[in-house]
């Protein structure tokens, strides 16, 4: 016997309509053959919809999918209403009271408590707009998240004022994480998309982004959730078809990239948007206004870096690129060494990508060159000498700058202060450091659990190689103090120059990626006689 749909329907229906009067899952067996015969129930078995079980020595009726019985009491309830007005007032009153059940030990809630309410919010999220706008507990929150993610784009982005405040409550309270974002992160309009973690971590202070963002993105990196990302932009970026909104969130995922502790995910992160900004020159402006309002050096040392690499690219190409090149100069320059600079930093990596840019498109443009005030481009301070001179001294080492950095690292900044050698100027650096770390946010009791388990990672990578290396925050705040110390120490004409053994200061990246040269042996095979082996001949005096 076969059963049309509207059937079906009702049937499902009729068991919805108990659960939730008695305030159950499961419906006992004689209670359904009050409305449905036994060849119909097998035929709505037959479709997997249902299934029978034995409980407590009587046999029940269960919905084979608990979400399909929330959809069912939910569109029930929801057909009730005429209006938003109604819908709220119902849903306040009778339909809370019926979703808790009391017991001996207090409330608790119906067994399609979660099921119920997210196809209701979604139901009416899609007529009535997004209508919450106080928190309540913990599991109900989460449930309004989850249904915002389940609602369409178009529908959750009319009212993405309301949903953003209403979830960046719940993200302050850590009610959500950033793992529950990913689902939305790339996805155009969408509310809860990249740019609306960008909202909440761009104000924060460096320490509470580290504790936060920068360990978050350390953990997916560690577990391999990042790498399909980092394949699939490199594929898209140079595709110019792709969805511009989509590739400028992913951007913007790279950016916030910049702050990690992982070495290689970092170098990953600054290569692929020198891809970027070489495929897309026009874009690097935006992307250079980015990274200046944001308060963490790793991120604008980088962007410079990316900034300067694509215009070494540039300045040998045709007449657009050259003015982008020189376009690029004159925001670096309003930006770090005119008389209205709205940034400033000591650091000596960052100032020097940001002097050869200038530099560069100087000598693209006469016109810009003569514009230049040539006596601001340089690294300033307002520390001077007789300042260092003041400066405390510290004798040795404690966390979180450790023995080899505050010996060989610090050293090579400080003339005769290399190895364990400790000269007053490298007692009062020393200092320096400290206080710079501390006033980036490091303490001990927010930091030296976390990083202690980051040393414990590093066991797992060759020491001599720091390419997979997780830097401590600790460490990473003490690099910044140590370029920024750089800075004030060659702006005072202190740092050490001494270049016969080693450089005092050097980058980590080549701005332009060079891909490493592939050595084959068949380049050199025709000095070789066909007759001799090529090991006799490399044998061969």
């Amino acid at each position: 016997k076969r059963f049309n749909r509207r059937f079906l329907w009702d049937a499902l229906a009729h068991l919805a309509d108990y659960m939730f009067a008695h305030k159950t899952n499961e419906v006992p067996l004689n209670c359904v053959f009050d409305k449905l015969s036994q060849d119909e129930l097998q035929a709505i078995e037959s479709e997997d919809l249902l299934f029978f079980r034995e409980w407590n020595r009587k046999e029940v009726v269960i919905f084979t999918y608990d979400l399909l019985a929330g959809y069912l009491i939910s569109k029930k309830l929801f057909e009730q209403c005429d209006d938003k007005d109604n819908f709220v007032r119902k849903f306040n009153g009778e339909w809370k009271e019926s979703l808790t059940i009391m017991s001996d030990n207090g409330n608790r809630l119906h067994p399609l408590f979660d099921d119920i309410l997210y196809c209701l919010f979604i139901l009416s999220f899609e007529v009535y707009g997004f209508w919450i706008h106080t928190k309540g507990s913990k599991a109900f929150n989460r449930i309004v998240f989850n249904s915002v993610l389940g609602i369409p784009t178009d529908v959750a982005h009319k009212d993405k004022t309301l949903i953003r405040s209403y979830v960046s409550t719940l993200f302050k309270e850590k009610e959500v994480s950033y793992n529950d974002f990913y689902g939305p992160w790339l996805v155009e309009n969408h509310p809860l998309n990249f740019s609306f973690i960008d909202e909440l971590i761009t104000p924060m202070t460096i320490s509470e982004r580290d504790l936060s963002w920068s360990t978050f993105v350390m953990n997916e990196y560690r577990i391999g959730h990042l790498n399909h990302f980092i394949n699939s932009f490199e594929k898209n970026c140079l595709d110019r078809n792709y969805n511009a909104i989509r590739r400028n969130l992913g951007v913007t995922f790279l950016l916030w990239l910049l702050t990690s502790n992982c070495h290689k995910l970092r170098n990953d992160a600054t290569r692929l948007l020198f891809l970027f900004g070489n495929n897309y020159p026009e874009e690097l402006e935006s992307l250079l206004n980015k990274a200046f309002e944001i308060n963490d050096p790793y991120v604008i040392e980088r962007i410079l870096a990316v900034a300067y690499g694509c215009s070494l690219c540039m300045y040998g190409g045709n007449d657009n690129q050259r003015n982008i090149v020189v376009s690029i100069a004159k925001k670096v320059t309003h930006a770090m060494f005119s008389k209205d600079s709205t940034y400033s930093n000591c650091h000596w990596l960052i100032n020097d990508y940001a002097i050869h840019i200038v530099k560069l498109a100087a000598r693209i443009s006469d016109t810009f060159s003569k514009e230049v005030d040539w006596s601001r481009v340089k690294i300033t301070t307002h520390i001077s000498k007789d300042a260092i001179f003041k400066w405390n001294e510290v004798e040795d080492f404690r966390d979180p700058i450790r023995m080899d950095f505050s010996n060989y690292t610090l050293g090579t900044l400080i003339p005769n202060g290399s190895g364990y050698a400790n000269p007053p100027l490298k007692k009062k650096a020393r200092s320096y450091l400290y206080n710079r770390v501390a006033e980036l946010g490091w303490s001990e009791s927010m930091f030296t659990k976390l990083d202690n388990s980051i040393g414990g990672l590093n066991y797992h990578y060759n020491r001599h190689n720091d390419l997979n290396k997780i830097d401590r925050f600790g460490k990473k705040y003490s690099w910044i103090a140590y370029y920024e110390l750089a800075g004030i120490l060659d702006a005072n004409g202190m740092l050490n120059s001494d270049y016969m053994y080693y450089r005092s200061i050097w980058p980590d990246i080549d701005p332009t990626f060079p891909e490493c040269p592939i050595e084959d042996v068949l380049q050199f095979s025709h000095h070789i006689d066909e007759d001799n082996h090529i090991q006799d001949w490399l044998n061969d005096d």
